[in-house]
């Protein structure tokens, strides 16, 4: 059988025509021999969406946005191509999402586990906006900026007052305090000059009158020493209730170099041995000469 030129020519047209038509669907993303289903999200905001961006579910690309529409209201209608191997349920939600700082917007599926019905075609999905690094920046910087600017304010209101309060006589009054001031200071640096001399020229004489003082201490000190070992009186004393000691007796005041137990057996307080004839020995000094007295105990 022969083919004639025409019907070469008609084969040849409709194969272009196909081909266009498919080259045509393949820049605009869609794939004619891959079955798709159809979702549509609307939004306030899409946040610089572009057409053909990807749709993923946990990061797999099932789809991608076909196509935008603005509506009367001012929202916007967003198209969803999802492969016809991947079944949403009712009441997932679209959400839009940076996946980089420099990245174009993406839309990715969160599905509702909660509800097992299956989605049908060319069905609404809810709507979810996600703030990107920028934006969560943006926002946070927000009140810091909101506090900067009150700080400013606050700042401007005290410079204004402090103007207000230095005036031409205020700046007069602290140009003189400042001048006495200085005036101050240089009396005081005279002052230091002087004594700082008068220190340098008597310095001899001020090292020879701390030596008489070093002198003077020593004397001192040694006065008192001998003072504290020397005797120091008699005291008469009666009626003291003790039990080793006689209604009437004289009692010594010992220096401080005696012993213990040497003073209790002058003033009687050491133990007896031999009840109440114990013998005692009493030492004083009876108008400059020392004497001795003996007697016994009693009781």
């Amino acid at each position: 059988m022969k083919i004639t030129r025409e019907i070469k020519t008609a084969i040849l047209v409709i194969a272009s025509i196909l081909l266009f038509i498919w080259g045509y669907s393949f820049l605009k993303g869609r794939d004619l021999f891959v079955d798709y289903k159809t979702y549509y999200v609307k939004y306030d905001n899409v946040l610089g969406l572009p057409n053909s961006a990807p749709v993923s579910i946990n990061g797999l690309v099932v789809g991608k946005v076909s196509s935008i529409k603005l509506n009367k209201d001012w929202t916007s209608t967003v198209e969803l191509q999802i492969k016809g191997d991947f079944q949403l349920t009712k009441g997932s939600v679209a959400e839009i999402f940076a996946p980089s700082p420099i990245g174009g917007k993406e839309i990715s599926i969160i599905p509702n586990s909660k509800d097992t019905t299956i989605a049908e075609d060319k069905t609404f999905l809810v709507a979810s906006n996600k703030l990107g690094l920028t934006d969560e920046v943006a926002k946070q910087i927000e009140p810091l900026k909101e506090k900067i600017n009150k700080l400013l304010d606050n700042a401007n209101v005290m410079l204004e007052n402090v103007n207000a309060i230095l005036d031409a006589k205020t700046k007069e009054n602290l140009k003189s305090s400042i001048a006495n001031l200085d005036a101050t200071l240089a009396e005081f640096k005279a002052i230091s000059k002087n004594t700082n001399d008068m220190i340098a020229e008597n310095k001899s004489k001020l090292n020879s009158t701390m030596t008489n003082v070093d002198k003077a201490s020593a004397n001192f000190a040694k006065s008192v020493s001998v003072v504290s070992k020397s005797s120091i009186g008699i005291s008469r004393m009666s009626m003291i209730s003790h039990s080793s000691i006689p209604s009437d007796i004289f009692m010594i005041v010992t220096p401080v170099i005696v012993s213990p137990f040497m003073r209790q057996d002058c003033i009687g307080e050491a133990p007896r041995y031999f009840g109440n004839i114990e013998p005692c020995t009493f030492m004083q000094c009876f108008f400059g000469i020392s004497r001795s007295a003996f007697g016994m105990i009693r009781p």
